[in-house]
């Protein structure tokens, strides 16, 4: 199998500044179509069809099984680094909405320490996670079979 930590290594990099990009953002008071832009539900729409074109580009064995397992390790570091934030949130009590114990957030009236450090972003990160690689191998998945049918068509000309 195709090595995952140098498909996943661009993307991860990627994603660890927009997490950080967006926090900051969002203290310094940046409107809500800013702080949009900075979030990984981008990346993890757009990651899909980097890994199936460098996995259809290196000519994995098995390329449906590397793109599900990249995708999972992908998505399961990306959602722990942002369950990290909620931590963090809670811990410095963040103003920013998506903090807000109202819309499902870590930082209000009610929220206990262990809803706040751990059932909260755990449950973000479950839920979260599972749809990201469903819809994931959906959208990287086709991208893979159309590359993988031109691939011998391209060959033969």
């Amino acid at each position: 199998m195709t090595d995952i930590k140098s498909l996943i290594k661009v993307p991860l990099m990627i994603a660890v500044v927009v997490i950080v990009a967006r926090v900051i953002l969002e203290q310094a008071g940046a409107s809500g179509a800013v702080n949009a832009i900075f979030g990984v539900s981008w990346l993890h729409l757009l990651v899909p069809f980097y890994l199936a074109m460098r996995i259809a580009k290196l000519g994995a064995a098995k390329p449906f099984l590397t793109l599900l397992a990249s995708l999972s390790v992908f998505t399961l570091l990306v959602r722990l680094l942002v369950a990290a934030t909620y931590g963090l949130a809670y811990k410095l009590s963040l103003g920013a909405p998506r903090f807000q114990a109202e819309g499902g957030g870590v930082v209000g009236d009610g929220v206990t320490p262990l809803e706040g450090y751990l059932l909260i972003p755990f449950q973000n990160l479950v839920i979260t996670g599972a749809a990201v690689i469903v819809i994931g191998m959906i959208l990287g998945g086709i991208t893979l079979a159309i590359l993988r049918r031109r691939a011998p068509a391209a060959s033969t000309t």
